[in-house]
């Protein structure tokens, strides 16, 4: 069977019969015309975007219960521009993903900062390659479109029409990407403003909190200064009464002295 002959035979078939019910059918004509067969691969957040592998598997990972799917056409220059395009639309929405996540963090103003300051470079320096990325993966395009024609020669031809509608509206998608890139950009830069702000407002509390201990402390030195003073004046109080006392004592002493002496002297008088 030629090959031209088993792609007018595809082209009959598909044109009258379910393509659902005949899939298997029509795989096997595909293949024996020589037309490339399409397959999905499944991708991670690594695959997607490797500077962001260390986030695969955590909650930060978007794909972590559902992976993405690619489509391969197993046409070399197509796949290769749609999987530049694939990986760059989703490691934009990978990306948007960890960015809405940390908002969520940073809202609840955490003590340690550490971690999230970490991710906002990561994501950072992801976005901005992003974006210098775009460019370059448009001319490929536009390139590709070009030559579609000569690409998809023989019974790849049929596809030309789709693969072309296809390339274009990537290519509209790509000029968003890196305005959306730099959105995120600011977002993050404004994460780390409000954290830095969070941090000084906290060291502003500590210093506050320390003159406040420090202004309680002096209270309570001067409380204790007045109190001993206070006891100091008691106790001299004390000494005065108690020295007074003794003087009396000492003075009704004498005076007891000498009126014994008087009754003793008398005494021997009458005798």
């Amino acid at each position: 069977m030629s090959k031209r002959f088993a792609g007018i035979m595809v082209i009959a078939v598909m044109a009258f019969l379910p393509a659902m019910a005949w899939a298997g059918f029509f795989d096997s004509m595909k293949k024996a015309a020589g037309m490339a067969s399409e397959e999905k691969v499944p991708m991670g957040l690594k695959d997607i975007c490797p500077s962001l592998a260390s986030y695969e598997g955590t909650a930060y990972d978007p794909y972590k219960d559902t992976k993405k799917e690619f489509t391969k056409l197993n046409i070399p220059q197509v796949d290769d521009f749609n999987l530049n395009m694939f990986k760059l639309s989703n490691t934009l929405e990978a990306a948007t993903s960890i960015t809405n996540a940390t908002k969520e963090e940073v809202a609840k103003n955490p003590t340690d900062t550490t971690a999230i300051t970490a991710r906002i470079t990561d994501l950072t320096a992801v976005l901005t390659n992003l974006g210098a990325q775009v460019p370059a993966i448009i001319s490929s395009g536009q390139n590709l479109g070009t030559n579609l024609p000569s690409i998809l020669a023989g019974p790849n031809a049929v596809k030309i029409k789709e693969i072309t509608q296809s390339i274009t509206n990537s290519i509209e998608e790509l000029k968003t990407i890196p305005d959306k890139a730099k959105n995120l950009v600011a977002e993050l830069a404004e994460l780390s403003k409000v954290m830095t702000e969070n941090a000084q407002k906290a060291a502003e509390g500590a210093v506050d909190q320390a003159k406040d201990a420090a202004a309680a402390a002096q209270d309570q030195a001067a409380g204790a200064v007045e109190q001993a003073k206070d006891a100091a004046a008691e106790g001299m109080e004390k000494a005065k009464d108690a020295a007074a006392e003794a003087k009396d004592a000492a003075a009704e002493g004498a005076a007891k002295a000498e009126e014994g002496a008087a009754k003793a002297e008398e005494a021997t008088k009458t005798e």
